[in-house]
């Protein structure tokens, strides 16, 4: 009986997560999150914004409305994500899913306003290149392993991934279609507002 009550009690032991350990975990979590937002805010800033290659999700739709109103691309981000993560908070396991991407979207929106300063201030030449197609390249490349990054972290850099998430898990409707059906949406709406061209780059973008 005492061998019994020490197996479960040492079971249970071991299903403890020592602090230190869970101290390291979330720092690298959250290392992870800030260089994955960093890197993609500066994908975004300096292949995208300058060409208006809105290849979908909340980052497009910024820039298709920065078109009209005066307003930063990054405000336009957070603004825009808001919503989003209040339907995330109710659908994708509350605070646990919302903190992490809310940090995500708070950092890298910061960093597309101040990037954008910055660079137009002191990098010469701004933009780096003129080529439409070498742009929307580079964009995909930079931008997808900064948004690699953050997923890899357990986070997600908001947008069309928390409804995609929510269509996955209420209708069982495969993440590749829901993010197809949202991002290819807001291109076609970039060919209108913009020309097609544009709208063909930034689909592109979106596949690298």
């Amino acid at each position: 009986m005492v061998n019994k009550r020490f197996k479960i009690h040492k079971s249970k032991r071991h299903l403890v997560v020592p602090k230190n350990e869970q101290i390291k975990r979330f720092v690298l979590q959250y290392s992870g999150i800030l260089i994955g937002s960093v890197i993609a805010a500066i994908g975004y800033v300096l292949f995208q914004v300058p060409f208006k290659l809105a290849a979908g999700g909340v980052t497009g739709l910024a820039i298709i409305i920065n078109n009209y109103i005066p307003v930063p691309e990054g405000m336009l981000i957070l603004t825009l994500n808001i919503p989003l993560l209040i339907l995330g908070y109710y659908y994708l396991g509350g605070w646990k899913f919302i903190f992490s991407t809310t940090f995500s979207v708070v950092v890298f929106s910061i960093c597309v306003d101040v990037f954008q300063f910055f660079f137009t201030a002191n990098l010469n030449p701004f933009p780096v290149s003129n080529d439409l197609l070498l742009n929307s390249i580079y964009a995909g490349i930079v931008f997808g392993f900064g948004a690699g990054l953050i997923y890899r972290s357990g986070a997600s850099i908001g947008g069309t991934s928390i409804p995609a998430r929510i269509l996955q898990m209420k209708r069982g409707i495969p993440l590749s279609q829901s993010y197809m059906i949202t991002d290819l949406g807001i291109i076609l709406l970039a060919g209108f507002v913009f020309y097609w061209e544009i709208a063909m780059l930034a689909t592109l973008t979106l596949i690298l």
